[in-house]
């Protein structure tokens, strides 16, 4: 039995060695490749601040009329957003723009008045009125909860974001009325 030429056998054995290390070097590459993508992709991140704010409301946070401020702070513009309300007490009013028709009240698209989804520029804000439906309407009326939580889903391209954000309600801040927990003590 003859095994053959050492020098054959050396060679492909370097042979098999060099595909092995080419194969492992380019999954290497196409993992850091990813991680590079993903890392720009989160760097890329749409930055939001927002705010429920209280239109014609007394001093007191009485009697206004909710609307939700949202603005792109960084680091780019966007070609498109869509709101979801997240917070159970809260929904857009049906006649509000950027709802759908028959769709879920809890979503809104930033449209021009032609009810067209429109970009978004950094420094740029988008309105919309919310409803709290569990309050009843009037002058002393008070929204139930200090901070509506919303996702933005924004897009730029094929890129897309879930971002959640938080939005203070303004007239849960400027109300003065008698604290919601009371405190007591006992003695023994």
């Amino acid at each position: 039995m003859e095994l053959g030429d050492a020098a054959t056998w050396a060679a492909a054995l370097i042979a098999i060695g060099a595909a092995v290390w080419s194969w492992r070097s380019a999954t290497a590459a196409n993992r850091s490749a990813v991680a590079d993508e993903q890392m720009l992709h989160h760097q890329r991140t749409p930055q939001f601040t927002a705010l429920v704010e209280d239109m014609n409301g007394d001093s007191t946070g009485h009697g206004g009329t909710p609307r939700l401020m949202l603005q792109l702070v960084s680091p780019q513009a966007v070609d498109s957003v869509e709101v979801e309300l997240v917070t159970p007490e809260t929904v857009f009013p049906p006649s509000q723009n950027g709802v759908e028709p028959g769709a879920p009240r809890r979503i809104a698209v930033r449209t021009d008045d032609a009810g067209t989804p429109v970009p978004m520029a950094v420094g740029q804000e988008a309105r919309w009125r919310i409803a709290f439906p569990a309050v009843d309407a009037g002058p002393k009326a008070i929204p139930p909860v200090d901070v509506v939580q919303l996702v933005v889903h924004a897009a730029k391209g094929k890129a897309r974001w879930d971002v959640l954000v938080k939005a203070p309600v303004e007239a849960r801040q400027k109300y003065q009325g008698p604290a919601s927990s009371s405190r007591s003590s006992t003695a023994t």
